[in-house]
Order: structure tokens, then sequence, then C-alpha cells
């Protein structure tokens, strides 16, 4: 549990820098599943949630800032807060 607490506190306090391969970790850790791998997009599920979170790496290795943003809204959507 405290692994998952302080990736989630290094991804939020620096959202423009975050490495995909932490982004996709953290996405795990609050349990969302890796439903598929379709070419470059990562598409991960949770129940309840209506859309999935597609991630996709960019060319650095780095993770979209949009989608750090939807990662965090979508953990901050099903455990209340963060």
């Amino acid at each position: 549990m405290a692994n998952r607490e302080k990736l989630l506190k290094k991804i939020s306090n620096n959202r423009s820098g975050v490495r995909f391969g932490d982004l996709c970790k953290l996405a795990e850790l609050y349990d969302f599943r890796l439903d598929r791998i379709d070419g470059s997009h990562h598409v991960f599920t949770y129940p309840g949630l209506e859309r999935p979170l597609i991630l996709q790496k960019m060319k650095d290795g780095k993770a979209k800032p949009y989608q750090v943003k939807q990662v965090l809204e979508a953990i901050e959507t099903i455990s209340g807060n963060y």
C-alpha cells in the first residue's frame, strides 16, 4: 500500500515528466486491468468506469501529460480522493 501512495505522490507532483512504465504501474496498483495492447496503445479497464484508459508512450519514453491527468482523475473517481 505504501508503494502505491508513494508513486501516486511522485506522479501528482510532476505530471509532465512521468515515465510511461510508472504510469502503467500506477494504474495496475489501483486495480486497473490491462485489457489489451493494440499497437502502441495500452488499454486499461476498471469495473464501473464507463471509459477505458488508453495510454500511449511518447518517443522519449514518457507518458503523455493529458493521459497522466486522465489516470489521476480516474483514480480520484474510484477512490474518492488522493
